[in-house]
């Protein structure tokens, strides 16, 4: 039982696993009953909601089980837990500490500034306009937590783990196998239409069974903005068809990727929206960068998946794409990049081992679609690497920026430093130091000590400095592709002499 000296900033410690009402919400005072001094979870929020100041909730090991019955009720007496008052709720940690809705309703509705530090969110069940985990209304801040096995079931809800339609940062937390079950709605994971952050955290098996699902991981809405470093994605799909998937993460606002991998999803990242045959259709501004990221075994091996494992598909869209390798993606129509409408720049990216299954008009590694009379589709390429994508490299209008090497000739590389049917001789996919495997050049590679030093990154995928000196001639000059050879001379042999 807590003391009743202080109205403000009270820490409430949580004694019991059972779900039940406060006796008297504001007197400070947190028990079921007058005098019994049992403190549950759904108490503790109703008084930390009574009470002026940001209280904290102690919870201790134990799964707290929300299952009182009622949704669309808005001061935590029935269904998911309203916060209406800032708080502060902690857990031991998040593999012992667990509060689950048992699909009643939702577990949070967040209306007031949140943090959660150690605790899972699982079994909610959200009504419109989603969020099954917790509806974000404010300032979310969620670390070292796990939001698992969420849903949203209703037609046109949005946000399976999370909706937020405000701030939400997460660090070193997970969202796992949540998922969206009806039509119409966006997301098994998070859906967005506020400003998200997300920090060396996991994006894993959230999927849909609609089959016209889209960001199964993230959703970014027009008004959206999604900074994402050090995630994960992996294994984010359409539930309907384990070979295909909508995308790991559909943006039509602002979206920074910086050391992510994405791997086992359908398309990896899905980029703005324009309506091709309607001419008075107005598309929204998107704008991404992606940076320093690996995206490999991904696939969208059905005729109803993205194209290309980064889609970008709006005559507003602009992507730049820097240190980053698309490798060994199998798609039905195209397996690498697809620039069906916007603007893309690529500068040192590597586009390898990618193969699509079906038709033979479009490229493995990077396809730009033609612009028409209301299609602008443009992509420009400098210190690149595109080389071994099955059929083809390269189809479309692409722009050189020189320094690039195709390992064909259907990319059009001919400008200054270009290569062509050049092997770059590069590695295995492998551990070489920084956030995400890489494929590093090998020793005699044309990549070596062959780009632009006045355009290079000052770091390469891995964050090694740029420009090296990778071939040993005293001069460093930044090397094509996403990763940066640091010289070691080969090793010789040394035999000794034999004496007669």
């Amino acid at each position: 039982m807590q003391t009743q000296a202080s109205p403000q900033n009270i820490t409430f410690n949580v004694n019991s696993t059972v779900d039940a009402t406060d006796a008297n919400p504001g007197n400070g005072v947190c028990e079921t009953s007058p005098g019994n001094g049992v403190c549950t979870l759904r108490a503790a929020v109703q008084e930390a909601n009574s009470l002026a100041g940001t209280d904290t909730i102690s919870l201790s090991n134990g799964t707290y089980i929300l299952d009182i019955a009622g949704s669309s009720e808005n001061a935590s007496a029935t269904g998911d837990l309203d916060i209406l008052d800032p708080l502060i709720l902690i857990g031991e940690n998040a593999d012992t500490t667990t509060v689950d809705a048992n699909g009643i309703d939702r577990v949070f509705d967040v209306q007031a500034d949140l943090e959660i530090i150690g605790i899972t969110i699982k079994g909610g069940n959200g009504d419109w306009p989603g969020g099954g985990g917790i509806m974000n209304m404010a300032n979310t801040f969620l670390t070292e937590s796990m939001i698992m096995s969420n849903t949203i079931s209703g037609i046109n809800q949005s946000g399976g783990a999370i909706y937020n339609g405000s701030r939400l940062t997460i660090v070193d937390s997970q969202i796992i196998s949540n998922t969206k079950t009806e039509s119409g709605g966006i997301s098994a994971g998070i859906y967005n239409s506020g400003y998200l952050t997300v920090t060396n955290s996991i994006f894993q098996k959230n999927s849909s069974n609609d089959p016209f699902g889209s960001g199964e991981a993230i959703f970014n809405n027009y008004t959206g903005k999604v900074i994402l470093s050090n995630v994960d994605f992996h294994n984010n799909i359409w539930e309907i068809d384990t070979k295909c998937g909508g995308s790991a993460i559909e943006s039509k606002g602002i979206l920074e990727i910086s050391n992510n991998t994405f791997t086992g999803n359908g398309t990896a990242v899905s980029i703005g929206e324009y309506w091709e045959y309607n001419p008075l259709y107005t598309p929204f501004p998107s704008q991404t960068i992606i940076s320093n990221t690996l995206i490999a075994h991904n696939y969208g091996d059905c005729s109803t998946a993205f194209e290309g494992m980064i889609h970008m598909d709006g005559n507003l869209a602009e992507v730049t794409i820097v240190n980053t390798t698309i490798y060994s993606n199998t798609g039905f129509n195209s397996a690498g990049f697809l620039s069906n409408r916007g603007t893309a720049h690529l500068l040192n990216v590597t586009v390898t081992d990618n193969k699509f299954s079906w038709q033979y008009d479009r490229a493995n590694g990077i396809h730009v679609e033609p612009s028409t009379q209301y299609i602008t589709s443009s992509l420009f390429i400098t210190n690149s690497i595109v080389t071994n994508n099955g059929f083809q490299n390269c189809i479309g209008e692409i722009t050189s920026g020189g320094h690039n090497i195709d390992s064909g000739t259907t990319c059009n590389f001919n400008s200054l430093g270009d290569k062509i049917n050049t092997n770059p001789l590069l590695g295995p996919l492998a551990n070489n130091g920084g956030q995400t495997l890489t494929l590093n050049p090998l020793f005699g590679s044309p990549a070596i000590d062959a780009g632009d030093n006045t355009i290079c990154p000052t770091i390469d995928q891995r964050g090694v400095t740029r420009p090296l000196d990778g071939d040993n001639n005293m001069v460093a000059i930044c090397d094509i592709g996403a990763v940066e050879h640091e010289y070691s001379p080969p090793e010789l042999l040394y035999l000794p002499a034999i004496l007669k």
